[in-house]
């Protein structure tokens, strides 16, 4: 008997190992995307026996980011060489719990653990409810330039990035749109035209998983952030995408917008940054 795409979808959240697969590969097609832009012409992401390594160029520690167990001391000082050449900050993930020689191993050569974050899933819904807008509201799906601009500047303003990292985020959202698989979509909530909440999907693999969820403060606690989701996750459902992913801190504002789509965590792991 063929299993019916449904049955898939149950057997990925089903099975752990699948699911931390899973969104471990999504995770990476990200970094692609990212290496993909091409900001310095040896951008890349590849695979170093036990070690993913993604370098981007970008001055932002998460768009430079080395995934898996550092296991020995020489792996870790080759990484802080590579990134320190290329004076750039980067961030090493590690799966949680993680072994306390592995931690104390990334600590003794100054990486600073920044907290713990979580890769999530959930199920797409063919028939997900319309969005509830907040009265005076509108949202919309950008790809022009104005658009890609008012999304870059309302997500770096809510999550600290400095003008340089700003600057070089455009470039990244404007390939990312234009790129056919994986691809982007910015979604913007305005109110009396001024930006005020923001939402980025990525697709592939028939996966859309939600980034950069941004919303002023002031328009907090609106729905904002729910409706922009659920006009999102319609987007996708209607395009056949089924699986769902998010990645996030482990107390982030949006783990209550998650939990109502019955998101469950498939991935932890602890974030450890570095600065040249």
């Amino acid at each position: 008997m063929v299993a019916t795409h449904c049955q898939k979808v149950t057997r990925v959240f089903s099975d752990s190992p699948h699911a931390l697969s899973l969104l471990k590969e999504h995770y990476c097609d990200y970094l692609r995307l990212l290496t993909a832009s091409r900001y310095v012409s040896d951008a890349c992401i590849e695979k170093l026996g036990g070690i993913v390594r993604a370098y981007s160029g970008y001055p932002y520690a998460f768009h430079n980011v080395v995934m898996g167990d550092p296991e020995d001391d020489a792996l870790v000082e080759q990484q802080i060489s590579y990134f320190n050449q290329a004076q750039v900050p980067f961030v090493w993930y590690l799966d949680a719990p993680a072994d306390e020689k592995s931690r104390k191993r990334l600590l003794d050569h100054g990486l600073n653990p920044i907290g713990l974050f979580r890769g999530m899933l959930f199920s797409l819904d063919p028939h997900h409810p319309e969005p509830n807008i907040a009265e005076g509201c509108s949202i919309e799906c950008v790809k022009d330039e104005e658009g890609i601009r008012a999304f870059n500047d309302l997500t770096c303003h809510i999550f600290g990035v400095d003008e340089a990292a700003k600057k070089f985020r455009v470039t990244f959202l404007k390939n990312a749109l234009q790129n056919s698989e994986p691809n982007m979509a910015l979604y913007l909530a305005k109110k009396e035209g001024r930006t005020v909440s923001a939402l980025s999907t990525l697709v592939d693999r028939n996966i859309i998983s939600l980034w950069g969820a941004a919303t002023l403060p002031e328009m907090r606690r609106m729905g904002l952030s729910i409706a922009l989701t659920d006009i999102a996750v319609r987007d996708a459902a209607a395009k056949g995408h089924r699986i769902g992913a998010a990645y996030l801190t482990a107390d982030a504002m949006a783990l209550g917008n998650l939990s109502r789509l019955g998101a469950s965590t498939k991935w932890q792991f602890d974030v450890f940054v570095h600065s040249p």
